[in-house]
């Protein structure tokens, strides 16, 4: 019985978590907003070093999630569903974003 109450916790942990922060990502020009846990948390564009999408079998299921690099070692993961979206698109734009803020940050 006692692992009944620890699903019923986790279950909703996450329910409570995806009612409180409906959006994951929140992108803005100079950086963008994530979820981490109950908090939000902010990074800058200048702080990613990388963005790829990460495809993984398990059991039956497949799935992607998005996963964004920073610089102090923060490895940012959000599945399709956190996202509301396919991940494959939400990298691209990501991507096309911290590029556009590179290039803006480059002397001419």
């Amino acid at each position: 019985m006692p692992e009944f109450w620890a699903l019923v916790a986790v279950l909703g942990f996450f329910g409570a978590r995806a009612l409180y922060f409906r959006q994951t990502l929140e992108l803005e020009a100079a950086g963008f907003h994530y979820v981490a846990g109950f908090r939000r948390e902010y990074a800058d564009w200048f702080s990613v070093v990388d963005v790829r999408v990460r495809r993984e079998r398990h059991w039956l299921s497949f799935g992607s999630t998005l996963e964004i690099d920073l610089v102090d070692d923060t490895l940012i993961v959000l599945s399709g569903a956190q996202l509301g979206a396919d991940s494959e698109e939400v990298a691209a734009i990501v991507e096309a974003r911290w590029q556009a803020a590179l290039r803006s940050a480059q002397p001419s």
